[in-house]
């Protein structure tokens, strides 16, 4: 039998608070406080140069109205969520945010996609690139999803301190090279994906099979769950390198001699 060793992080979420409740935005009888920003190209993000009114569009949407952005400047444009609302963001560690979007263009993909603000750095993630029919965004509040705009090596508790210190949520909309764009927003929804519960999926590895080459995860179920998200990584710091979608709380999956690391978050109503 040859001899493996291989080292495992467990990383698990701790249970909030509180949860907070989902907020959502369906645009169909006016902009609900929603605004267009008009920002430094290629950053720095913090220091907008202008804001400008959104058009409200009542039919067409997703289902219904809609909000729409037209590019007002040569610099980037963004769609601004209240500040209201973000000021507690927090509230929705391991939460998500997903959205329906489409533009007129899409041959510029120098922007990063969505922009957290935060008092000492911001906060980027990535996703495809919009087409001119709705796409559904959706992309969830942990770490992994995340990087820093320096370029700075982004750890846990770093990532949570500046999620607790969230200034603007900008949603970018410039997606054209050389053109004045027209990008649609709609139905933005904040939710708490592990679902209210005070529990959190707590991660443990039960069987370790050398010979397989097989680990088995489990984790504790959480209320009203109806799946699970186990995500692979090469380290604690690196973007995941595989993400299983699971309707159980057992997993078995196949590791290799390289360290893996694993954590797992709760997914309702999808």
């Amino acid at each position: 039998m040859k001899s493996i060793n291989v080292f495992f992080l467990l990383i698990s979420f701790f249970a909030l608070n509180f949860y907070a409740e989902d907020i959502s935005w369906n645009f169909d009888n006016d902009t609900e406080g929603w605004q267009i920003v008009d920002l430094v190209t290629f950053g720095p993000y913090s220091e907008p140069l202008g804001y400008y009114s959104l058009n409200h569009i009542s039919t067409g949407g997703m289902p219904d109205g809609y909000i729409q952005g037209n590019d007002p400047t040569n610099n980037t444009f963004a769609f601004c969520m209240p500040d209201s609302v973000v000021e507690n963001i927090d509230t929705f560690l391991n939460g998500n945010i997903s959205y329906y979007l489409r533009c007129t263009h899409n041959n510029w993909t120098a922007e990063p996609y969505l922009i957290l603000v935060c008092d000492t750095d911001d906060l980027i993630s990535e996703f495809p690139l919009p087409t001119s029919d709705w796409q559904h965004y959706s992309i969830d509040f942990v770490r992994e999803n995340f990087y820093l705009y320096d370029g700075g090596e982004l750890s846990q508790s770093y990532f949570e301190t500046l999620l607790q210190n969230v200034e603007h949520i900008f949603i970018i909309a410039e997606y054209g090279d050389g053109v004045y764009e027209v990008t649609d927003l709609d139905s933005v929804i904040l939710s708490d994906i592990n679902c209210g519960s005070l529990t959190a999926p707590e991660l443990v590895i039960s069987e370790i099979n050398p010979v397989s080459e097989q680990i088995t995860l489990t984790w504790n179920s959480v209320p009203a769950a109806t799946s699970y998200k186990v995500y692979e990584l090469a380290s604690p710091y690196d973007s995941a390198v595989e993400v299983y979608t699971v309707s159980d709380t057992i997993f078995t999956l196949s590791f290799s001699t390289n360290f893996r690391f694993y954590y797992v978050t709760a997914l309702c109503g999808e």
